[in-house]
């Protein structure tokens, strides 16, 4: 088994590798930084992905904005909320 974690925040990926790795030993996990807002840091990724894993079966895009708790959603720039949900789909290999 061969998985690719992502997030923007390196220690977010070294703490989910590390995860996966206690979970199955046997497996190649590795991770690249990326914020799913940046279509080119999206193509970097899919491509970390494929150099990673030779081919793609699954991709799971799991993004989304989150305001602080107290904050009504309006108060999020809505071009931020759109560029995550909307604007970048994964790519396509």
């Amino acid at each position: 088994m061969v998985v690719v974690v992502s997030s923007r925040q390196e220690s977010n990926i070294a703490s989910a590798v590390e995860a996966l790795k206690r979970l199955n030993p046997a497996a190649k996990i590795c991770g690249k930084a990326c914020d799913v807002s940046d279509e080119a840091q999206c193509d970097a990724l899919a491509a970390f992905a494929a150099k990673e894993l030779s081919s793609i079966d699954f991709w799971v895009h799991n993004a989304g904005v989150s305001a602080d708790t107290r904050a009504v959603i309006t108060d999020v720039p809505f071009t931020e909320i759109r560029n995550v949900r909307l604007a970048i789909p994964p790519p396509i290999l």
